[in-house]
């Protein structure tokens, strides 16, 4: 209802209710973590879910964070009133949604998440092999073939 005052003579004649029955079978919560632009908001991403598919029934705001860069989770809810939904069912119309958002320069925060633990190891594994040749150099040995190959 697009009123400002619910009880308002106005909106006794103007507003249109319209009631879904709930679905029977539960749905299916899929939660994506978005690296979005400074000047990007809720209502300029909204584009890329619309029309997408009708079994998509709620997008919600779920976190933000304005760091270095700015981020969000939305929980998209997904349900039919016939059947239960597995993720593999609403999967294609989740790839279509991040396809449309990847064309307004929106990319998914778990591809950080996966880069920060590789380069944490990456650092971790040139310490240790930094510590290797300190031990070996004071014991007046040389590194063996796999410091080598480094």
């Amino acid at each position: 209802i697009s009123c400002s005052l619910v009880g308002s003579e106005m909106c006794k004649e103007t507003a249109v209710i319209h009631y879904e029955e709930p679905s029977k079978f539960p749905g299916i919560d899929i939660d994506l973590s978005l690296v979005i632009g400074a000047d990007q908001t809720y209502s300029t991403l909204s584009d890329a879910w619309q029309n997408v598919t009708p079994l998509l029934k709620n997008v919600a705001l779920i976190d933000s964070y304005n760091g270095v860069v700015k981020s969000i989770t939305l929980r998209f809810t997904f349900s039919s009133n016939e059947k239960t939904l597995a993720k593999n069912e609403v999967q294609s119309y989740v790839d279509t949604i991040i396809e449309n958002l990847a064309k307004i320069g929106v990319v998914l925060d778990n591809l950080l998440k996966i880069f920060v633990p590789l380069a944490f190891f990456v650092v971790l594994r040139y310490a240790v092999y930094s510590v290797y040749s300190t031990v070996l150099l004071y014991a007046n040995k040389t590194p063996g073939p796999a410091y080598n190959e480094m």
